[in-house]
């Protein structure tokens, strides 16, 4: 009886464990681990480049920043009005953000 008491108990325990890790997993899947809100910036949208590279828009007061994001560090590329934006709904082979991140990083498209 003392042993089935014991089985019982480790299954829970095992059951509490995965239901932990598969929270925790989820959380870090949808990439907002350590992340707290603040009252004064927003991150706006994220275009991912390669694996842990991409370019963020974030909005600090009245100013939209575009930013580089990567493993060796964040770089500022400029900024952006948000009469600018627009959402990505364009026609196939159109490529809107391209367009716009090259106009303001001063290059011209391709």
């Amino acid at each position: 009886m003392d042993s089935i008491i014991r089985a019982l108990a480790g299954l829970l325990l095992f059951g509490l464990l995965m239901f932990a890790m598969s929270r925790s997993g989820k959380q870090l899947r949808k990439g907002n681990h350590f992340v707290r809100k603040s009252r004064y910036m927003q991150s706006i949208d994220r275009l991912a480049l390669q694996n842990g590279k991409w370019i963020e828009l974030v909005e600090i007061g009245e100013e939209i920043v575009i930013l580089s994001v990567s493993e060796q560090g964040i770089e500022r590329l400029g900024s952006v009005a948000r009469e600018d934006l627009h959402e990505n709904v364009s026609e196939e082979g159109e490529h809107p953000f391209k367009t716009l991140l090259e106009q303001y990083i001063g290059r011209k498209p391709a």
